[in-house]
């Protein structure tokens, strides 16, 4: 068994579903308890114990472990609701995807390949609340169907090794997604937003599901800032440091303009008087 995982790993192929599997001895200073195995898909790495040694065979060796290396038994639709951290984003995928769209996640007649958001892609930072409720109340259907083409691929198996090696970027191309490496992993790019993959290759009976921590589309949802009110009225700075209003003003000119008249009328009456006495 020691020889098993003599270096960090050891490969073996299962012909029937032309299959890597990959051990990996995860804890040195004990062989016998955890160890792993890897078939290249985020959700079939499984942990198992190794029952006794190797038996040796003409042909190869045969190991005893406690448990079944199953392939999957769920469909996409399934895996989407229950993986961790995507139930959110993938509810919203669900969401802008039309009854009559054609795209049934629960059909295993379909194989899909599936980029779905993370619960991350939500945060307001990336799309506000207001954002969402105006994309889903007022998206026409064609537009939600150009943003679910973006994100579910009908009738491809598009695995993560087909996204390193350049497979995928013909497809892409015909939907404006361009494929970018970084020293940090694969993106993909729509119009001005990049979508980094963050767990590749959720395998499901109809799926292969690739998490991406940003929706591909952007909202046409504007906020508006009404401008400030104006008023009318002017305001003049005088020496006491006080603001006097032009409503002031014009108030203060009418009482002069009465008081002139009452002036008037007092002398033209005084006038009168003097002319009798005489």
């Amino acid at each position: 068994m020691g020889a098993m995982f003599d270096g960090s790993r050891v490969f073996y192929t299962e012909n029937r579903y032309n299959t890597t599997f990959t051990f990996v001895h995860l804890d040195p200073t004990n062989i016998t308890e955890i160890a792993s195995v890897d078939i290249g898909y985020t959700n079939l790495r499984r942990s198992f114990d190794l029952v006794r040694d190797g038996i040796a065979c003409s042909n190869g060796i045969i190991y005893v472990i406690d448990g079944f290396l199953n392939f999957p038994l769920n469909d996409a639709h399934f895996e989407l609701t229950h993986q961790p951290d995507v139930s959110l984003g993938s509810d919203q995928l669900l969401k802008l995807t039309p009854s009559d769209s054609g795209i049934d996640l629960t059909s295993l007649k379909t194989m899909y390949t599936v980029f779905v958001p993370s619960d991350s892609s939500l945060d307001p930072q990336h799309l506000s609340r207001p954002e969402l409720e105006y994309i889903n109340a007022n998206l026409t259907k064609d537009a939600k169907m150009a943003i679910v083409r973006r994100h579910i691929v009908p009738n491809q198996k598009v695995d993560y090794d087909s996204i390193i090696d350049g497979s995928f970027g013909a497809y892409a191309g015909s939907i404006n997604i361009t494929v970018i490496a970084r020293t940090d992993g694969f993106y993909l790019r729509w119009d001005d937003i990049e979508a980094k993959i963050v767990k590749p290759n959720i395998l499901a009976i109809n799926a292969i599901i690739h998490v991406v921590d940003r929706f591909l589309m952007t909202s046409p949802y504007q906020t508006t800032t009404l401008p400030p009110t104006t008023s009318t009225t002017t305001q003049k700075p005088v020496s006491s440091g006080h603001t006097i209003h032009g409503s002031v003003h014009a108030h203060y000119a009418l009482f002069i303009i009465y008081f002139a008249y009452f002036i008037c009328f007092v002398f033209s009456q005084v006038v009168k008087y003097l002319n009798v006495c005489r």
